[in-house]
Order: C-alpha cells, then structure tokens, then sequence
C-alpha cells in the first residue's frame, strides 16, 4: 500500500466543471438523428476556443481531437462551418479526421486493427490532446456490436489511450432497434442505457454514460455528469438554433422539472428565501438535502439553468416564474428587431 500510494499520479483535472474530467471514458449515448454528431461539434467548437457549453463553463481552452468517422466528409465541412461562423476561435486547438483520411492511408478503421491503433497514438502524441472523440462506436467494431471480444478491443483502446495521454475519451454510440417501448432518458435512464450496443461490456466499461433524446416536439433532453468521480449527473433541456447550437430552453416548468425532479428537491427550493447565501441556504435545506457535496450541485445546476442567479457578492437570487417568462419575452422581441 505505502509503494502504491507513493507512486505520483495527475490530478483528475476539471475540463469542464461538474461535467467531463480528464482521464474520464464517456459513452454518449443517442438514436439517429437525435443530435449526438450535433453535440460532439459543439462540445469540441466550445473546448477548443474556452466558451460555454450548453450552462457549463469552461475554464480554459482544450485541445480537441475529433475523429468523425461515419458522416460523409463534405456534410462534415457544412455543419463545422455552421456551428464556427465566425463567432468561436478555436485557435489550433482543434483538429477533425473522417473516414477518408484512413482511406487514403490504405488504413482499415477497428479498434482492432494495430495499424488504425497505431495511427490514433502517432496523432495523439503530434497534437498531445485534452479530450478525444471517436464517433462512432459502430464504426470502431465494423457493426459487430453483439461480439464482445470486439467491444472489448474499443474499451481497451479508449482505456488506452486516456492514460497514455492524460485526456477524456468521448464515444458516441447507438442504441439497438428502437421498438415499441423505447425506454425514456428523463424517466429510466437505466433501460435507455441498457439498450446501447449489443454488449453490456461497453457501458460497463464506461466510467460516465451520457445521453441524448429528442422529442416529438423537437425539445431534446440531455442527461450527463461525471458520474464515476462524483457520482453526480444532471439533465438538461435544450432546443436547436439555426445556427447548429443547442441552447437551454427558457420553460420555467421545464427548467424547474429538470432541476427539482424529486420531492427532496423540491422541498428545498420551497425551503429556501428568495435571496440567501450558501452557508445559509445548506442549513436551511439540511434535512431535504443532507451533503453539501449534493447540495451544491444542485445549486449549481439551478444557476446554469438560470433558475437562480448568483451575484457578484456571492449571494444567490430564486428567479420567478413570472421573471423568466418576461426575460424570455424581451430576448425574443430583441431578437426579432435585429
């Protein structure tokens, strides 16, 4: 124990707070045409040039490497230049390959093919990365989702390559035939987790599964956390701009249900003044909310949904209903004037 304890190790270093960590293997999980290539742009676009990523701030600018290796090459180059437009300077900090960088290698695309394996590192170790994704799962197994020697290899590869590197690893992937009953994200996270892949060894290998689902109404929820090291994961509500970037919906009831989706919660925020501080407010919630760990959280979580607003002395301010319906109101009135 006293050797293994000695032995020096980085710190699990916040790429971005409460959300991805590095060294953290994240499975993102989403059907077709749920968005899931829409949110691995705009969380690469919002690493590389250190602007927020749906409520997430990023503390500083991440090196990015995004292997998109399903979409056609052109598609890719009309929904990059969407999602930049001018407006995000992701510097050098961003690097893309698709399919048909590999192709004109001769390379064949498996994670378990050493010659692919070995080009990943060589590219890696030119860019030295903060965060990796590799989209998508499918691809890496040539479709064999069912054989798990196969599913293994693409765990062993992220695994890899994340301690080699000291960087997260983001893994898109699909789950089976959707039926019937698909389960839902908001109310079975598990059954929608479930249903990834064909082996239950890549979710399992997983330290954090995140996922993506959108509704008939075009509403998409987005539930992620960095469960392993916090054991923490919060959903979100979003909607997709014209621009290909998802943003919070401004639905008081459905900030407030992603936010107080259980009683505990919910006594909480009944519980709590209109304006208070942290120390306050966490013995005031104490016997709704007991860890402080927990407690902040949610707290934190209710800001980036704009539940709440912390001001610039520390305290916190509840939003009413009635005060994001006319935020709301007023930003679509400015929008339509310009």
């Amino acid at each position: 124990l006293k050797n293994f304890l000695a032995v020096p190790t980085p710190e699990k270093e916040a790429l971005i707070p409460s959300l991805l960590f590095r060294r953290d293997l994240v499975a993102l999980a989403g059907r077709r045409r749920n968005g899931k290539t829409t949110l691995t742009l705009n969380l690469s676009v919002a690493l590389a040039s250190g602007k927020p990523f749906i409520g997430y701030e990023i503390p500083h600018p991440c090196r990015v490497i995004a292997f998109l290796l399903e979409d056609d090459t052109r598609e890719i180059h009309d929904k990059v230049r969407v999602v930049v437009n001018g407006s995000y300077d992701v510097k050098e900090n961003l690097f893309l390959f698709t399919r048909e960088y590999f192709n004109q290698r001769e390379i064949k695309i498996g994670a378990a093919n050493p010659k692919f394996v070995n080009c990943i590192r060589d590219i890696c170790e030119s860019v030295e990365p903060d965060c990796i994704i590799l989209d998508n799962a499918a691809q890496l197994v040539h479709g064999d989702v069912n054989n798990a020697v196969k599913v293994y290899a693409l765990c062993e590869l992220c695994r890899d390559i994340s301690q080699t590197f000291n960087c997260a690893v983001i893994v898109p992937a699909h789950p089976r035939k959707a039926n019937e009953s698909v389960p839902s994200l908001l109310s079975n996270p598990e059954a929608f987790f479930e249903e990834v892949m064909g082996s239950s060894g890549f979710i399992n290998s997983f330290g954090s599964l995140w996922g993506i689902q959108r509704n008939q109404d075009d509403l998409t929820h987005f539930l992620g956390g960095p469960q392993r090291v916090t054991g923490v994961q919060n959903t979100i509500a979003l909607l997709k701009r014209d621009d290909g970037w998802f943003e919070i919906v401004d639905d008081w009831e459905e900030l407030f249900n992603m936010a107080c989706g259980t009683k505990k919660r919910q006594d909480a925020w009944k519980a709590l003044p209109n304006k208070f501080r942290f120390t306050d407010a966490h013995r005031i919630c104490e016997s709704h909310i007991q860890s402080k760990d927990s407690f902040n959280n949610w707290l934190q979580h209710c800001v980036r949904l704009a539940l709440m607003i912390k001001q610039s002395d520390g305290s916190y301010i509840k939003r009413t209903k009635s005060e994001v319906k006319k935020s709301s109101t007023d930003s679509k009135h400015l929008k339509r004037i310009k």
